[in-house]
């Protein structure tokens, strides 16, 4: 091979990089056609049967233009299904494939289900498993207890991070590092703000070094306690939670009843997956 075509070849095979194609897919402005397919297809939240492109285009602020020409390319993947006579998209058959290989991968799940779907029928009141995206916390797993009037969850379902027990306990697991580039990020920008989500994120910490849960009395919703305990593990870092409504879940309920069978379950999942108590 000439000293010509091993140039080219060295030039392909720098095209391909990893980190250059790293760079293009956490790149979530719209610079790269993953990142919009992506940001389209995360436009779709529980509930919505169908979204036409121009409620597309709102949620993603991207041109419609542009909404049509990702649609078509989702389409010809089966990620995304025209339904024509409403002139509107909907998740495809992909997605949902997709989904079921990864939640049957993920051993956390198998392993907590049981545990999670005994502790929701004995206290009335819905247990779940939750993970970070970003600046929320999604819940991948759900388990409802018998209150008709307790916290329905539900899995995709994705709540604020600073002010749910959720979110303070995924946030309270992190290294004091990243939780600071975490709150610089994401959190406001408001001095008073930042300092009252520090302060709550410290009593999150001391709460879970004491008792393996924090709490959470009204703050997401005045109407609305929930507690969680970070869950470890060797399928990466969660949250196990549960939240109802106050007077279902005073807060004497969540530290003496609760809150310490919900650590309890964390454990026994941690130990499981092989990870250290």
């Amino acid at each position: 091979m000439g000293r010509q075509s091993t140039n080219k070849l060295r030039v392909r095979r720098a095209s391909r990089a990893p980190g250059k194609i790293s760079a293009k897919i956490v790149d979530i402005n719209g610079d790269s056609a993953l990142a919009r397919g992506i940001r389209v297809l995360r436009a779709f939240r529980i509930g919505d049967s169908v979204l036409t492109n121009t409620e597309l285009a709102k949620r993603t602020n991207l041109p419609k233009p542009t909404i049509s020409r990702i649609l078509t390319s989702l389409t010809e993947l089966s990620c995304i299904n025209y339904i024509e006579h409403l002139e509107a998209y909907k998740l495809g058959g992909a997605l949902i494939a997709m989904g079921h290989v990864a939640s049957t991968n993920l051993g956390l799940v198998q392993v907590a289900r049981p545990l999670m779907a005994k502790l929701a029928e004995e206290i009335g009141l819905a247990v779940g498993v939750s993970m970070l995206e970003k600046d929320r916390m999604v819940w991948i797993e759900a388990c409802q207890g018998s209150a008709r009037v307790a916290l329905q969850m539900r899995v995709g379902t994705r709540l604020p991070l600073f002010s749910t027990a959720m979110g303070r306990a995924s946030l309270a697991a992190m290294s004091p590092e990243k939780r600071a580039r975490m709150i610089d990020r994401y959190g406001s920008q408001d001095a008073e703000e930042r300092k009252h989500n520090e302060r709550t994120i410290e009593r999150a910490v001391a709460e879970i070094n004491k008792s393996g849960f924090c709490t959470v009395l009204g703050d997401w919703d005045p109407n609305v306690n929930g507690l969680a305990a970070p869950l470890i593990t060797s399928d990466g870092d969660f949250v196990l939670d549960c939240g109802g409504p106050a007077y279902l879940l005073p807060a004497n309920r969540m530290y003496e009843e609760i809150g310490p069978q919900l650590a309890k379950i964390a454990r026994k999942i941690r130990e499981s997956s092989g990870m250290p108590l």
